[in-house]
């Protein structure tokens, strides 16, 4: 049984507010219970709603250059949302924000969240075989790292290549300080990451492709901001020169925040997840 005292709370966040239908009950917990940071050590938890069998589980990772939360944007809402009618389980998982909390903090918090969820997927009603990261634009680069270089996951127990997958829409790989994004935001990634190039490098994902990975889904719009289509189509180029399995698309009209937008019938972003998480096991 998952202890009481973890759980801070069952919650109607109004930010998920649908007025069509009822929202499934979304449950907020600590994944690290000792910690003096409560609220970003903690995660949303939304059920599938009508599964047919034991659900996959995404679990979502925002963005905002690492040190914004997703309270102003409410993307993971609407994802999680959107998907847990489809028969998704859905984790949005929160973490230390960048200046206050520097890399590596941002992937720490993460691997350790996948290493509670892992450990509660009976209670929790998903399958761990099953189990997806997802992430947005400074998500993309945290769920990507997990994904790429082993020893993140490691640190608590867990084997990347035993993920199902990863969707990385609209994501940063490479903040060595040589892109155009790291050079027009110098000053910011160099709070986040600091000046050492080793450790810049290290928290590259492009420094850790490889193709015995687990397979992406690597997603950018057509009217993104330039640097985000320029890194996922290099991204992706690495990814398929290393023998690693991922599949790519353009989505036509959509800006950065767009991308998240999964509303409306024959959307093509909710159509791209979709039939990626509902790919069965290797």
């Amino acid at each position: 049984m998952i202890r009481k005292a973890q759980r801070i709370a069952v919650i109607c966040v109004a930010a998920l507010t649908l007025t069509a239908m009822a929202a499934p009950a979304v449950q907020v917990w600590r994944y690290l219970s000792a910690s003096p940071f409560p609220e970003r050590h903690s995660l949303s938890f939304f059920p599938a709603t009508s599964p047919t069998g034991t659900p996959p589980l995404l679990v979502f990772v925002h963005g905002g250059y690492w040190v914004e939360s997703d309270a102003r944007y409410g993307i993971g809402a609407r994802l999680a949302n959107s998907l847990s009618r489809q028969g998704i389980a859905v984790a949005l998982v929160r973490y230390r924000l960048a200046p206050q909390h520097p890399y590596p903090a941002q992937p720490r918090d993460v691997a350790h969240a996948l290493a509670w969820l892992h450990g509660h997927s009976g209670e929790l009603g998903f399958d761990p075989q099953r189990v997806f990261l997802a992430g947005h634009s400074a998500g993309s680069h945290i769920v990507s790292l997990l994904a790429l270089d082993h020893s993140w996951l490691a640190s608590v127990g867990l084997d990347a290549d035993r993920l199902a997958g990863v969707i990385s829409v609209s994501g940063i790989y490479d903040v060595r300080g040589t892109s155009a994004d790291a050079r027009a935001h110098a000053k910011l990634y160099s709070a986040v990451f600091g000046r050492d190039p080793e450790q810049r490098s290290s928290a590259s994902p492009v420094t850790h492709v490889r193709g015995d990975g687990p397979p992406f889904l690597v997603l950018w719009g057509g009217r993104d901001l330039p640097f985000f289509a320029a890194a996922g189509r290099d991204f992706s180029k690495r990814l398929a020169a290393a023998g690693g399995r991922v599949r790519t698309r353009e989505i036509t009209g959509r800006d950065h925040l767009a991308m998240m937008d999964l509303s409306g019938p024959g959307n093509p972003v909710r159509s791209e997840l979709l039939a990626f998480l509902q790919a069965r096991p290797r």
